[in-house]
């Protein structure tokens, strides 16, 4: 998490403020609760899913967002 943060505050602008209300800490915390209980959902659901397949699903929806790990296009903040 925190080395994709550092790429994209090498993509944005020096003149856009990036908005610092929220502690560093708190998005890995959340990211790490929601991989967490991504694996626990896998373990229980005795689903076929591979390894690969949770990974990317998580990936997709920790750097898209939630309508991208839905399947939605979503807009990139870095990409016009």
């Amino acid at each position: 998490m925190l080395e994709q943060e550092r790429r994209w505050k090498h993509q944005v602008e020096p003149r856009q403020p990036i908005d610092p209300t929220m502690p560093r800490e708190l998005p890995v915390m959340q990211l790490s609760q929601v991989l967490i209980g991504t694996i626990v959902w896998w373990l229980e659901s005795e689903k076929s899913y591979t390894p690969r397949q949770i990974a990317t699903w998580f990936c997709r929806f920790a750097f898209y967002g939630y309508l991208s790990a839905l399947g939605y296009e979503t807009p990139t903040p870095w990409k016009e």
